[in-house]
C-alpha cells in the first residue's frame, strides 16, 4: 500500500486486511524497489520511519476488546485513549491538545468509536464504555 497517513490505526488497519506492505508516498525510488522486491518474495515492505510506530503499538497493546451485550468490539490502543479522554470530560480540542493530534484527526477516531459501540452520539458512547470498560 502507498499512503500518505502514518496514523498507526491506518498502518495497522492496512496490514490486518492483508497489505503486504505500507510504504508512504515520497518514497525513494530505490526504496520503493527495494520494496516491491521484498514483498514478491512475501516479506513484509514497510517504510523505515513507521517502524517504531509498530513497535510502540506492540508493547502497548495494539488492541483491546470490549465485551458488550451486543458482541465483542476490537478497539485501538488510539480508540481507547481517546474514549477514555472522552470519559474524563474533555472535548475534541483538549483531546487533540493532549494526544498531540489535530481536532479532524480526534473527530475521525470519535466518529470510529460510536459505530463500534454502536452509539448514537459521544454521551452514548460515554456511558457504554462507564459501563463496560474495565
Amino acid at each position: 500500500m502507498l499512503a500518505e497517513s502514518s496514523e498507526s490505526a491506518d498502518v495497522l488497519a492496512a496490514f490486518e486486511r492483508g497489505a503486504a506492505g505500507y510504504l508512504l508516498k515520497g518514497v525513494s525510488g530505490d526504496e520503493l524497489a527495494v520494496s516491491l522486491r521484498a514483498a514478491c518474495k512475501g516479506e513484509p515492505a514497510l517504510s523505515r520511519s513507521l517502524v517504531p510506530l509498530l513497535v510502540y503499538q506492540v508493547r502497548r497493546g495494539s488492541r483491546r476488546r470490549l465485551v458488550l451485550p451486543s458482541g465483542t468490539v476490537s478497539l485501538t490502543a488510539r480508540e481507547w485513549d481517546v474514549g477514555e479522554l472522552l470519559r474524563d470530560g474533555q472535548g475534541t480540542d483538549e483531546i487533540a491538545s493532549r494526544l498531540g493530534r489535530s481536532p479532524v484527526t480526534v473527530r475521525r477516531h470519535v466518529g470510529l468509536l460510536l459505530r463500534k459501540l454502536g452509539a448514537p452520539n459521544r454521551e452514548a458512547a460515554v456511558q457504554t464504555l462507564r459501563m463496560f470498560a474495565r
